[in-house]
This record gives C-alpha cells, sequence and structure tokens, in this order.
C-alpha cells in the first residue's frame, strides 16, 4: 500500500483534504500582505482559506533565479547550499515493499484544474537536497528554481531519493519503502486581493 504524507518546515502536517494549507505574508507576518511583485517574508500553517493561522514554519524566498533567502529576512544563500531541513515542505512516500519511484514532479494550479496555472500570482518551486545542517556547498538539488505554472511549469524531481533523499544526494538511486523529496516554495502576487493555488504531486512507482 503506497502512502504520501506532506509536512511544512518543523514537522507540522498539511493535510489540504481536512483543509491544512500554507499561508504566505509579508514581512509584518500572518494577516500582513505581501506586495505586489515582492516575494514572501513569513510562512505559516493554517486553514486553507487564511483566516485561522497557527505554527510560523521555514520561509524559504526567492531573492534571484539562484538565491535564497532562509527566515524572516536573513541571509542570502544560493539554492544547492541551503540544508534541506530549511525547505518549505517535505513530501514523504512509504510503501510496504521497496519500490523505485520514476517521473516525479510538482506543479501549482488553480485549484481545478491541474493544467491550469494560478490566478494573479507566480509560484517558484525548488528541489532541495542537502542532508547536512549546515549552509556548505554540498547540495546535488536545483541549482535555480522553477516557475510552476500548470502544465507548462513541472518541477522535476530525483527519481528514488530514499529516506532523508540520502540517495539523490549521493547521486544515485534505489529502491526503498520510504523517499523524502524537500521543496522550497516562494510565492510571488503579481496583482491586488488574496490568492489561492494548490501543488499537485505525482509519480510512478515500481
Amino acid at each position: 500500500m503506497a502512502t504520501i504524507l506532506a509536512r511544512a518546515g518543523e514537522g507540522y502536517s498539511v493535510d489540504y483534504i481536512n483543509g491544512t494549507g500554507i499561508q504566505f505574508y509579508g514581512v509584518g507576518g500572518a494577516g500582513y500582505s505581501i506586495q505586489v511583485n515582492n516575494y514572501n517574508s513569513r510562512t505559516f500553517i493554517g486553514n486553507a482559506a487564511g483566516t485561522v493561522y497557527s505554527a510560523e514554519i521555514d520561509n524559504c524566498k526567492w531573492v534571484s533565479e539562484t538565491g535564497v533567502t532562509w527566515g524572516t529576512e536573513g541571509a542570502q544563500y544560493l539554492l544547492t547550499q541551503l540544508p534541506q531541513d530549511k525547505a518549505t515542505l517535505n513530501i514523504s512516500f512509504h510503501h510496504d515493499s521497496a519500490v523505485d519511484l520514476q517521473n516525479v514532479a510538482m506543479r501549482a494550479y488553480d485549484g481545478t484544474n491541474v493544467d491550469n496555472a494560478p490566478s494573479g500570482i507566480e509560484i517558484k518551486l525548488a528541489d532541495i537536497v542537502h542532508p547536512a545542517i549546515d549552509y556548505s556547498y554540498g547540495g546535488s538539488g536545483d541549482s535555480t528554481w522553477t516557475n510552476a505554472s500548470g502544465s507548462v511549469g513541472e518541477l522535476v524531481l530525483s527519481d528514488s531519493p530514499g529516506s532523508s533523499a540520502l540517495w539523490a544526494w549521493s547521486g544515485g538511486t534505489q529502491a526503498s519503502t520510504w523517499h523524502d523529496y524537500y521543496i522550497a516554495v516562494s510565492v510571488k502576487p503579481t496583482s491586488v486581493g488574496s490568492k489561492t493555488a494548490k501543488l499537485y504531486f505525482e509519480l510512478e512507482y515500481l
């Protein structure tokens, strides 16, 4: 039996079916808007409607095509320097027996049709593969962000990364009962008003 679990930074469960979502805000925190054409400075877990805020989680902010700020307004790093435990999302695939994963991808969509881009918002995604806890050059994940936008902006993820993405980090693959992905997410509104979008995660296993 296959199971996919989504956790936000700091280990909080994300359960879209039961109304839990990730909320992105400006530097003032929960309830403070991100200025148009700027990126998120704070990230929270809460209800999908954005009306209830709970824990603050790891914030990844786009600063360049190859760079990220972790935290509120901290130091800037290359994506390959970011430790994976600082990523916005951890997607874990579990199976009763060891399996290989292939054709793994993620995209942002409008919440209705997975081929439709979200409206009024740009969503950047990056695959973070860096088990070390320091900001070193040891990462082997994405060196640039992907502008995820419906069917034309898909983030391609590693095959069979293993638990804690250790096989992806070493440059290999292996069948396992547990595979982890760590995704940095950054958003930019392109017009005024609250915005909603969903992430679609897909894979094949054998």
